[in-house]
């Protein structure tokens, strides 16, 4: 079993940690001739099933010194981290915050970690409701009646994320559909909570 990491949003952290989502879409990257893909043929960014996903969301990170990750020398970084969706402790109101884009964020300062249970390709507008519900999206219901179904949910986040990457809703690219569940062990780290990296 192998690691690979793996992007996130805010609103998608708190819903992996609200345990409502458990399913991710990624642009497949074609073959330049334009072949339809399949799973057998092609391998999967994200690894394989059983592999495990460590998450990479916006985060800060700050030592028991005030210094921050960028200017803690390498052989000694003892870390105070939170990750984006976390409160900063008041002892700390003081300092500007700087959040750290998330692909900067090393293995060590990563909270949560996945472990994925199914990989396939689908065309994106094949997402059902009930996917869309495990994407983290919900329905929207008014006097009993549906006035907005959680396919319509995800197509809104969908393009909120990728229409300026050139990858609309409307646009129907293929996409690996990544199931996934909590690794043993996965809980909610408290803002306090100390890391140690690995020495280098």
């Amino acid at each position: 079993m192998n690691e690979h990491p793996i992007l996130f949003s805010r609103k998608m952290v708190q819903a992996i940690l609200a345990g409502k989502k458990s399913q991710t879409r990624r642009i497949v990257k074609q073959d330049p001739q334009g072949k339809i893909p399949f799973t057998d043929e092609l391998p999967c960014p994200y690894g394989h099933t059983g592999d495990f996903l460590w998450v990479r969301e916006s985060w800060q990170a700050q030592n028991t010194s005030g210094l921050w990750w960028h200017e803690v020398p390498r052989y000694d970084r003892p870390l105070w981290n939170w990750a984006f969706t976390n409160p900063v402790e008041p002892a700390y109101e003081a300092t500007p915050p700087r959040w750290i884009p998330s692909i900067h964020m090393p293995r060590m300062a990563s909270r949560i970690t996945l472990e994925i249970t199914e990989l396939r390709i689908e065309r994106l507008n094949n997402i059902s409701e009930s996917d869309a519900i495990a994407e983290g999206c919900q329905a929207w219901v008014e006097n009993g009646q549906v006035t907005d179904t959680a396919v319509s949910d995800y197509a809104h986040l969908w393009n909120e994320i990728n229409l300026e990457r050139g990858y609309s809703w409307e646009s129907n690219p293929f996409v690996w559909v990544v199931s996934f569940q909590p690794a043993r062990g996965l809980t909610k780290r408290e803002p306090d909570l100390k890391l140690r990296a690995e020495k280098i």
